[in-house]
């Protein structure tokens, strides 16, 4: 049975937390381009079904796309050299971006997207006071800036920021330990199965499928 939380130690990893810095700038560059709780051209809404927060905002949970099951975005990526260069290296990469949760949110119950895979945060900035933490099945753990922390999302978990601040980490998914399917197959059998509606406005399936043979988004995406 699979754990809630693992406690990966691969070399990529070391290399990660010991760039948290780098890392953590260029996310700082780019979140003042547009620091604003509402849509843009650089930062996606992400599931507003479930996310709650205060009426008045837009939206309380965004992101910042570098690579999309194995489709980089290719402006995002030189905006961000040294995050480019280090996800670069992380093997059996499927997705990456920069996820800001803004304050007094609740990210509520639900489930990951594949049973085949680990949601790994490196957080980069986390509000020295107020409640915040996820839990993950029946085990709840708080972020520490600049340490990795991969846990199993397919099962039941939510996560909150009840602080007055942004948190904000560096979230990727990589393939199950568990499971024997690599990056390639995750993203592929995604890709060609794509159903959800707000993908699929953004273009039909035989543009994603012609994303994914190229492996990059068009620059107007």
């Amino acid at each position: 049975m699979s754990k809630e939380f693992y406690n990966l130690t691969d070399d990529w990893v070391q290399n990660l937390e010991a760039s948290y810095d780098r890392i953590k700038q260029e996310l700082l560059a780019v979140a003042n381009i547009d620091a604003s709780p509402y849509i843009s051209a650089n930062w996606t809404p992400t599931h507003p079904h479930y996310t709650k927060g205060p009426e008045e905002r837009q939206l309380h949970w965004k992101t910042y796309e570098f690579t999309f099951f194995g489709i980089e975005h290719p402006v995002h990526h030189e905006a961000c050299p040294e995050t480019s260069k280090l996800i670069r290296q992380i093997p059996e990469l499927i997705t990456a971006q920069f996820s800001l949760l803004y304050p007094n949110t609740h990210i509520q119950p639900h489930t990951g997207y594949s049973r085949m895979i680990l949601r790994n945060h490196l957080p980069l900035v986390v509000p020295a006071q107020g409640d915040m933490g996820i839990r993950v099945g029946s085990q709840t753990r708080a972020w520490e800036e600049g340490k990795l922390m991969s846990f199993y999302d397919f099962l039941d978990h939510e996560a909150w920021n009840n602080s007055n601040e942004i948190r904000a980490v560096l979230m990727f998914d990589t393939p199950h330990p568990e499971w024997d399917y690599s990056a390639e197959q995750i993203s592929r059998y995604k890709i060609e199965n794509l159903d959800d509606p707000y993908l699929l406005n953004i273009g039909s399936k035989e543009m994603w499928m012609s994303w994914f043979e190229e492996r990059k988004f068009p620059i107007s995406v």
